[in-house]
C-alpha cells in the first residue's frame, strides 16, 4: 500500500502559492497509506528533463523542511507519493518514489507479482530491488498496451516520459488501486488515491479513473485517453469513514455499531479463542487487539495487514 497524488498545469494557468499549499496538503493527506518513505518529482515549463526529491522519511516530514521550494513557482507538473514498503529497503534511496530509470520518472501504487519475469522477458538487469522498477521496464520496452496485458499485480500509477515529453503525464490504473482525476476551479487537473485526498482543492470536476484506460494530460489542458488492454472492469473507489480510508463500493456504507467492548481479563483468564497475536478479528470498523485486551478502531493497515 502506497499514495500516489500531483498536479498537472495546463498552458495559462499558474503554480499559485493557493495551489501550492493545497498540493502539500494532499502530500501530508497521504500518510494515510504510507510513512516509511517520501518523494516528489517535477518538471519546469519547457524543460527537457524531469527532477526528483525523495528520501526515508515520511511526506509531513519532508514538508517541515519546506523541499517544495525546489520545485518553485514555474512549474508544469508534479507527482507525490508515500511509501509503505512491501520490496526493497528504503534505506537504498533508489527504492524509494518517484523510480527513476530510462528516463522514466514513475510512481506506483500497489504491488507487482511477476517482477523478475518481466526483467528476464526483456533480458534487462534490475537497477534497484523495488517492484516498481519492473514497470519502468515494462514501459520502455512493451509500451502501454503490453504491461496491461502482462504485468502481474495491482497498480495506479503516473509517469513522465523524458524522451518523449517532460510537458506530458500518463495516469494508469488497472482497478486494483483507486485512482481519482480531478479538474479545480483554476483549470489544473490534479489526481490522488482518494477523493478525501484532494479535499483542499476547490474542484470543479471529479472521475474514477477507470481500469485500463490510459490517461495522457497535455499543455492544452485535455485529458486524452485511449484503451491499454480489451479488459473492462469497474474501479476501485477509497472511501472515508471519520479519519480512516478503506476499501469499499461508489456508496458510502452505511455504519455499524461497534461490537460489544471486551472487559479487560482478570488474571489468568484467556482472550477470546479468535483473537491471536496482534489482531485478528474485524467487526464494523473495530478490531479485537490481544495486546490490549480489547477493541479499537481499525486503521488502513488491518484492512491490508492482517495475520
Amino acid at each position: 500500500m502506497c499514495g500516489i497524488g500531483g498536479i498537472y498545469l495546463p498552458d495559462g494557468v499558474s503554480f499559485t502559492p493557493a495551489l501550492r499549499e493545497s498540493l502539500e496538503d494532499t502530500w501530508g493527506a497521504l500518510t494515510d497509506r504510507g510513512t516509511h518513505a517520501s518523494g516528489f518529482s517535477w518538471s519546469w515549463l519547457d524543460s527537457d528533463k524531469t527532477h526528483a526529491w525523495k528520501a526515508p522519511m515520511s511526506s509531513l516530514e519532508a514538508l517541515e523542511c519546506d523541499v517544495f521550494k525546489r520545485a518553485g513557482l514555474l512549474v508544469r507538473s508534479m507527482l507525490l507519493h508515500t511509501r509503505y514498503t512491501t520490496q526493497g529497503s528504503t534505506k537504498n534511496n533508489g527504492n524509494n518514489h518517484p523510480v527513476l530509470r530510462d528516463s522514466i520518472t514513475l510512481t506506483h501504487n500497489g504491488v507487482i507479482w511477476n517482477d523478475h519475469e518481466v526483467f528476464s522477458h526483456f533480458g534487462v538487469e534490475r537497477l534497484h530491488e523495488v517492484d516498481t522498477e519492473s514497470l519502468i521496464v515494462a514501459l520502455r520496452h512493451g509500451g502501454v498496451e503490453w504491461l496491461c496485458e502482462n504485468v502481474g499485480g495491482s497498480f495506479s500509477l503516473a509517469w513522465v516520459d523524458d524522451t518523449v515529453s517532460t510537458q506530458t503525464v500518463n495516469l494508469l490504473t488497472n482497478g486494483r488501486n483507486p485512482l481519482v482525476i480531478g479538474r479545480t476551479v483554476e483549470g489544473a487537473i490534479v489526481w490522488a488515491s482518494g477523493l478525501h485526498h484532494l479535499e483542499t482543492f476547490t474542484l470543479e470536476s471529479h472521475f474514477h479513473a477507470l481500469p485500463f484506460k490510459h490517461y495522457t494530460l497535455n499543455p492544452s489542458g485535455v485529458i486524452s485517453s485511449t484503451w491499454g488492454s480489451d479488459r473492462r472492469e469497474e474501479p476501485q473507489v477509497l472511501t472515508r469513514f471519520s479519519r480512516h480510508a478503506s476499501w469499499g463500493s461508489c456508496e458510502p456504507r452505511k455504519a455499524r455499531k461497534a461490537p460489544t467492548p471486551t472487559p479487560t481479563p482478570s488474571k489468568g483468564r484467556k482472550a477470546p479463542s479468535n483473537a491471536r497475536k496482534g489482531h485478528s478479528r474485524i467487526e464494523g470498523g473495530w478490531v479485537y487487539d490481544e495486546e490490549r485486551k480489547g477493541w479499537r478502531k481499525a486503521t488502513i493497515e488491518d484492512w491490508f495487514f492482517r495475520d
